[in-house]
């Protein structure tokens, strides 16, 4: 049985990945810098949204 939190945050990582998909954004791993967000990937940059972290790909 699939409870409460566990069904908000399937619709969370669904509504994510299609607003990134919309703005060809790429989700790639956790970033390694404050681990509090995902790395997001777009116009050959790698970024933290939480700590802005950036490199080039």
């Amino acid at each position: 049985m699939v409870t409460v939190p566990e069904q908000q945050l399937v619709q969370l990582q669904n509504t994510l990945v299609a607003v990134a998909h919309a703005a060809n954004i790429s989700i790639g791993a956790p970033c390694a810098h404050c681990e509090r967000s995902y790395l997001m990937a777009a116009d050959g940059l790698l970024f933290c949204p939480h700590c802005n972290y950036r490199r080039s790909l």
